[in-house]
């Protein structure tokens, strides 16, 4: 039996909040967790199809400050795409914050302003259109943790032996969905970069 918990918030394993979790971020916590990697992931800009019809895209990280952008909230901790986003916002506080990856997808699917998205959730989404680049600093990876006592029980064994190369294939298959999306609407929109941008 698997007992499942999404959340946003990082469970205490360590106290035994949970046995396993999947962490996602620039680098794990030091800590006496142990960890299997099995995704990297990026990040960019995004909007809804409807919110580009009434307010356009931008075309450089300078044009942030003229659209309405949702940043996220203090318990999502630090989502470097949201950070990035902010710094070029011209200190324009943002329309909404989003306290959950879920939420802050479902506010930008809903036209309320641009928000940064993991690539392998928006890219193969036909109802969001790409803004910029990937944002370099906001690379990430997702990695199983477990405490290092139970990281040879059998029930957590058989889990991230089935768990790590199910995640790998299906980040796989959605990340080629996402290119051949991209692909489709290239002559229509083109992100601006974000590579020289500080």
């Amino acid at each position: 039996q698997v007992d499942l918990v999404i959340t946003d918030r990082a469970l205490d394993l360590q106290s035994g909040e949970a046995d396993l979790a999947i962490r996602t971020g620039k680098a794990l916590a030091e800590s006496d967790l142990v960890a299997r990697k099995v995704a990297d992931h990026e990040m960019a800009l995004y909007c809804s199809r409807d919110y580009a019809a009434r307010r356009g895209v931008p075309s450089s990280p300078d044009d942030l400050a003229d659209h309405d952008l949702i940043d996220v909230s203090m318990e999502m901790g630090e989502i470097p795409g949201a950070t990035w986003m902010m710094r070029h916002s011209g200190g324009k506080p943002p329309i909404t914050r989003s306290n959950s990856m879920g939420s802050l997808v479902h506010a930008v699917k809903a036209g309320l302003g641009i928000g940064a998205l993991p690539c392998t959730i928006a890219d193969p989404d036909r109802d969001l259109l790409r803004c910029s680049d990937c944002i370099e600093e906001a690379r990430a990876s997702s990695w199983i943790v477990t405490r290092r006592d139970l990281k040879d029980t059998p029930r957590v064994r058989a889990f991230i032996d089935f768990m790590a190369p199910h995640i790998q294939q299906v980040v796989r298959q959605t990340e080629e969905r996402g290119r051949l999306r991209l692909a489709e609407e290239a002559a229509t929109v083109v992100p601006f970069p974000t590579k020289n941008a500080s």
